[in-house]
């Protein structure tokens, strides 16, 4: 049987494309790959504020001067390189421990970990919600032959409501500032940041950075549409991102604005008609909302305190 001349080429060709794809592939199989298994505070694998690690995000990794680009490959926290390039290995690196320090903001990808943060002022799309929860896992040993696990703490705060209302009707957007009269108590948007570091002297170590507000940016502040999550129960619930404030900066008033689907429309004041929110890196909070007759009432007195549940942000 003859075969021609081309076909011959072409397998020959075919076969060396073969090759080529899978020979880095190879390369990587025979070496050491650092994958890693991510957790939030205590160990324990939740991530994003609906509870479970987003695949498909991103995560900066650094060993010494390099930084990586790894994605999480699985709802429970695996990340993998994204390429052969973008990948950690024991064989290059030529130490039995590193140092490791991450950071992510969901899709978006930042090399170089910002030094000012700023939240999304549309976090009603997943994504924008998602870049807005900045994640940082702070330096840790790894080992050779040990579990290559990173710890990451939100460094961010997480404002929510949870809304009651009697008639069958759904809330179209939840939004946080945007008072002509109570511009000034704007949510803020952007802080500057700097990473948590070793105190030498105690040698304490912090799961969270420092965040300082700039007055004199005007850009600080900017009004926020809350995201959509899942209801608990029978309410509705939406959230949102906000920088986290210190000790000494905090604010006065918050607006709040409800919008329903048949064009209803409500508004309070965090600081006037409940307490104001403590928003602390690494914490979120709950305000209760009902709506029944067209009315709505946020429970709770100034002498009862808010009716508001706080709790770690896992």
């Amino acid at each position: 049987m003859k075969i021609s001349r081309f076909l011959i080429i072409a397998i020959a060709a075919s076969t060396s494309f073969l090759t080529a794809c899978t020979s880095e592939e190879e390369e990587a199989s025979a070496r050491h790959e650092l994958v890693f298994q991510l957790g939030m505070g205590n160990a324990e694998t939740r991530a994003t504020p609906e509870g479970t690690w987003t695949v498909g995000d991103y995560i900066a990794v650094k060993v010494g001067n390099t930084v990586k680009q790894y994605i999480i490959t699985s709802t429970d926290g695996k990340a993998k390189g994204i390429n052969y390039d973008n990948t950690f290995y024991w064989e290059d690196l030529g130490e039995s421990s590193i140092k490791v320090t991450a950071w992510s903001f969901g899709k978006d990808y930042y090399e170089t970990l910002p030094s000012v943060i700023t939240v999304k002022t549309d976090q009603s799309s997943t994504e924008n919600y998602t870049a807005s929860d900045f994640l940082y896992a702070k330096e840790t040993t790894i080992t050779k032959g040990a579990p290559l696990n990173l710890t990451f703490y939100h460094q961010m705060t997480c404002l929510g409501f949870h809304i009651n209302i009697a008639e069958p009707v759904e809330v179209s957007s939840v939004v946080l500032g945007g008072d002509p009269d109570l511009g000034e108590d704007m949510p803020f948007i952007k802080v500057n940041y700097s990473a948590p570091t070793e105190d030498v002297t105690t040698g304490y170590y912090p799961d969270y950075g420092q965040c300082v507000i700039d007055y004199d940016d005007e850009s600080i502040k900017g009004t926020i549409i809350a995201h959509k999550g899942e209801n608990v129960g029978d309410a509705q619930t939406f959230t949102a991102i906000l920088v986290p404030l210190s000790h000494n900066d905090n604010y006065e008033l918050l607006p709040v604005f409800i919008t329903l689907e048949d064009g209803t429309k409500f508004s309070f004041v965090l600081g006037i008609d409940v307490n104001l929110p403590v928003c602390e890196a690494g914490g979120r909070q709950f305000y209760t909302i009902n709506i029944k007759n067209k009315k709505l009432s946020v429970s709770g007195t100034e002498a009862a305190g808010p009716a508001v549940s706080a709790q770690d942000w896992q």
